[in-house]
């Protein structure tokens, strides 16, 4: 067998990367491995992706917010021979499902149809949707100000969780805020976090949150990976994964996934969370994502190789048969080192945390790191990324001493 990488890469089908999120560094290994010349697009310098040895070309642009980036985006696609486009983040996603017919009349998009994505991007849709299904959900509710925020907060009941409608929306650099009594609740929202900014407000609901990777066409499993989240960037456990764990397909999780699925005729990858309590195995949806999950590295180190999958649907050549769970990983553990790292470098710079919350952080960083099957970022194959993630996540740290002076206090 001829190697790719012998070939020159004018000669290979290109792929268009749009997004530098923690999933893209697997999306571009994974199609440069299957024999793609891989581009990916920036709008601010050269990003750490853009290190891998797995990239063929750098391509600048406009950022997506810009109206200029869909003029930039179809001349560089009208003047190159891109077989694929590849938007890996939300915000591209809403980009080209906003402008999906420019784009798609030079190339191949790799997304569910911009319609499905509208409706998952929408999170109070997304409920509306669940609950017709039958499918467990909290109570929610939503408002756009304080006043309607306190009033929807009393039907739901303290304590409650407070999300964006959509996570598009700026939401001061968290996912979600958990308010246990009325006085927290207008503590946290004194300030708006944008004129117009709607939210939605939820009983709270305690669990283990277990991502459901899948694929599929026309509503139809082809692909699924389920992987419970261990622990987040976050001290309040609200923050994005750091650390995760495969397990056993659920079969309720599988059939909630496949109602959901068929309801919005999906073809494409996605990802669908819920929380599951595991004293009593109760569970609860909490959001679909039509977009590959950030941990897509581990089912993608294990074989389930999502990234080609979503290029193989979006071609119309994917296989229709079922997901094979005779290869399925189990117990198979994922850690994410440099966000582990920067999570707790903003955690010690709130100044809110003690001595042994902080030395009992630092023991889980190198104990997970240790156990990993895989990391994020990380891979001997392709070490130069993460090279350049901790050297930026170092000066990053510089900086901000250089900025206060001294050390932040860890009480």
């Amino acid at each position: 067998m001829v190697s790719v990488w012998g070939i020159p890469a004018s000669m290979r089908t290109s792929v268009l990367i749009l997004g530098h999120h923690r999933q893209s560094l697997t999306v571009v290994r994974s199609l440069a491995r299957a024999g793609f010349a891989v581009i990916i697009g920036s709008a601010a310098g050269r990003p750490a992706l853009a290190s891998s040895r797995f990239v063929s070309e750098l391509w600048m642009h406009p950022p997506t917010q810009a109206e200029e980036f869909v003029t930039a985006l179809v001349d560089f696609l009208r003047r190159r021979d891109i077989t694929y486009v590849f938007p890996v983040g939300e915000s591209e996603l809403a980009c080209l499902m906003r402008h999906h017919a420019p784009a798609a009349a030079y190339s191949t998009i790799v997304m569910p149809k911009p319609a499905v994505v509208s409706r998952c991007l929408d999170k109070a849709t997304t409920y509306q949707i669940v609950s017709r299904l039958g499918i467990p959900a909290p109570k929610t509710e939503g408002a756009k100000d304080l006043f309607e925020l306190l009033e929807r907060a009393r039907d739901v009941r303290f304590p409650c969780i407070v999300k964006p409608r959509t996570s598009l929306q700026r939401f001061y650099d968290r996912k979600a805020i958990v308010c246990r009594t009325q006085a927290e609740l207008i503590a946290a929202f004194a300030d708006w976090p944008e004129a117009g900014t709607a939210v939605l407000v939820q009983e709270f609901v305690n669990g283990a949150r277990y991502n459901c990777e899948f694929a599929a066409v026309n509503g139809r499993l082809i692909e699924y990976f389920e992987h419970k989240v261990l622990r987040s960037d976050r001290a309040d456990e609200l923050g994005v994964e750091v650390e995760g764990v495969s397990v056993p397909p659920t079969r309720v999780l599988v059939d909630y996934c496949e109602r959901l699925l068929v309801e919005l005729d999906y073809s494409g990858v996605g990802c669908v969370q819920f929380l599951v309590d595991e004293s009593g195995r109760a569970v609860s949806f909490l959001e679909v994502n039509p977009r590959l999950d950030a941990t897509c590295a581990l089912p993608w180190h294990f074989g389930c190789d999502l990234p080609r999958v979503a290029v193989e649907i979006a071609a119309g050549k994917a296989r229709v048969a079922g997901p094979a769970p005779a290869a399925y990983p189990i117990a198979k553990r994922i850690h994410w080192c440099s966000g582990d790292l920067a999570g707790f470098m903003h955690e010690v710079r709130r100044g809110r945390m003690r001595l042994g919350a902080a030395l009992t952080w630092l023991t889980r960083i190198a104990i997970s790191s240790v156990r990993a099957d895989c990391h994020l970022t990380w891979w001997w194959k392709d070490p130069i990324p993460s090279f350049v993630l901790y050297r930026d996540l170092f000066m990053t740290w510089l900086s901000l001493l250089a900025r206060r002076g001294k050390p932040p206090r860890v009480s």
